[in-house]
């Protein structure tokens, strides 16, 4: 049988506890590397960050960048309006074809109107009114030319408001208007 002895535990927890003594220390010891080494490196990188931030502000605001940004935008404010300058000029180039077109016949109509004794020298189209200043040897040549006008569908309000006598001809003006789609 084995002898039991009471005071063995405390014999040997001297050894026990430079055991446990010294795994704390080590524990203990890694912590407080640990708790120092992480923040330093973490404050070594904000401060390598913050280097970085500094140097791309520096060229983001460095004075050439600023001005060929301003050149940019001022440029696009350009693009921008020549753009729309294109959309309107091709609104009008549509709108002046179609008036040609218009204005060719009118003038096609008006000179196949005109007699033999009848010489236009100025004609003003507007859009309410078309105005002729012409010569003419008699007035029954101005008449027949206003007669001739009347009969053509697409005219309205003819009207000569003068006529003055020359050496040996009429000056005249005649005043007219297109009638609307809408009107007979």
């Amino acid at each position: 049988m084995k002898d039991f002895n009471f005071f063995q535990p405390y014999l040997d927890s001297g050894e026990k506890s430079k055991e446990t003594k010294l795994s704390k220390m080590i524990v203990a010891s890694i912590l407080i590397v640990g708790l120092t080494v992480f923040p330093l490196l973490n404050a070594w990188k904000i401060y390598k960050g913050n280097n970085e931030v500094t140097a791309v502000s520096n060229v983001f605001n460095s004075p050439a960048l600023q001005e060929g940004k301003r050149n940019f935008d001022t440029l696009m404010v350009e693009l921008d309006s020549l753009k729309e300058n294109t959309t309107n000029f091709q609104g009008l180039i549509s709108y002046f074809h179609q008036e040609s077109m218009i204005n060719d016949y009118l003038l096609y109509t008006i000179n196949e109107q005109i007699p033999e004794n009848v010489f236009l020298q100025t004609l003003k189209i507007t859009k309410k009114e078309i105005q002729l200043q012409g010569i003419a040897k008699n007035k029954t040549a101005i008449a027949l030319f206003e007669n001739n006008l009347r009969r053509i569908d697409g005219f309205k309000d003819i009207f000569i408001p003068n006529i003055i006598e020359d050496s040996n001809h009429y000056t005249f003006t005649l005043s007219l208007s297109i009638k609307d789609g809408d009107e007979k």
